[in-house]
């Protein structure tokens, strides 16, 4: 990837891409993301690459760490569980509106 590129840092996507689950959910997260960097990227290259790095390894840790506690309390060892269909700890209004701007992303897709 080039400097002066608009997409976000490819190896930081491969993380994302890793470490959500291939729902909508998860779906709509990098979709969010995206966007986010397309509006920060205008503004100043540099620090949106910083900020998707940041977003993309807090995500990644809170979800591996989520995903250890749940795994040793469950008796599997210190591997990590598979992800079930829905995030733990999501309200049903927070999962409704990731859903929401999933489908308006995808409308205007299409």
């Amino acid at each position: 990837m080039t400097s002066s590129s608009s997409t976000p840092p490819r190896a930081a996507q491969a993380l994302l891409r890793a470490v959500l689950p291939s729902t909508p959910v998860g779906r709509s997260i990098l979709g969010d993301l995206y966007e986010e960097f397309g509006r920060r990227f205008s503004a100043e290259p540099s620090m949106a690459r910083r900020w998707y790095w940041r977003a993309a390894l807090d995500i990644a840790l809170r979800r591996v760490t989520r995903r250890g506690v749940d795994t040793l309390t469950k008796g599997y060892g210190l591997g990590l569980p598979r992800s079930g269909p829905k995030a733990r700890g999501d309200s049903p209004i927070m999962r409704w509106l990731a859903d929401l701007r999933y489908a308006a992303r995808t409308l205007r897709r299409a």
